[in-house]
């Protein structure tokens, strides 16, 4: 039996199979999380994309993928022995404050790096192959869409009424299934799904 790594957010270990594991794990699970905010910055840089041109996509983010950032990051620098006294300076907040903020998502963040690092590094290949054509589209047309398609898209919007209501248009990029990841009793080598890539995937 794999025994899952935890770290709480007192500095306690709790079932650590290794200290490199969980270092990797941790690493992993940032990495997926700070790929998510690259994406949608890199959507919002797209004049003509409605999925990140949505008035909701903003407030979910904020929500959403920045906090859980920060808490990937805050686990790494706990995993590190930095101390929450230490970071709540640098966040110019009491411990206490910064503690009840976070302690929760930290110590859950610990959990799902070691639970789902193969759901994290399939997620990693997927973003990564995102990003590499969104910027190539950006890289050749952003002018344009700026300065021709963008303000006609964006014209056109503000002479519809309520054009907002229709459901926002997506990335062409299959959709991953966390909780089919979590059932799969397979212990796998990170490093391995990284080297054995599934192919091309659609950007555009």
């Amino acid at each position: 039996m794999t025994v899952n790594p935890m770290l709480t957010s007192n500095g306690m270990m709790c079932g650590m199979s290794s200290r490199k594991t969980l270092a990797q794990n941790l690493l992993i699970n940032r990495s997926r999380r700070f790929l998510e905010l690259t994406t949608a910055a890199l959507a919002f840089a797209d004049p003509c994309l409605l999925t990140a041109n949505h008035p909701t996509y903003f407030p979910g983010l904020t929500r959403g993928a920045i906090e859980q950032a920060e808490a990937s990051h805050v686990a790494l620098l706990r995993f590190s022995g930095v101390s929450w006294d230490a970071l709540a300076g640098y966040y110019e907040v009491s411990r206490q404050a910064l503690h009840r903020r976070l302690s929760q998502t930290v110590d859950n963040t610990f959990e799902d790096s070691a639970r789902d690092v193969e759901y994290n590094v399939r997620q990693i290949n997927w973003d990564v192959d995102y990003l590499r054509g969104s910027a190539e589209h950006l890289i050749s047309s952003l002018d344009l869409e700026i300065y021709d398609e963008g303000v006609a898209v964006w014209g056109a919007r503000s002479r519809q009424p309520g054009w907002w209501r229709n459901t926002p248009d997506r990335p062409n990029r299959e959709p991953l299934d966390i909780e089919a990841f979590r059932t799969r009793a397979k212990v796998v080598d990170a490093r391995d799904l990284f080297r054995r890539p599934e192919g091309p995937r659609s950007t555009t």
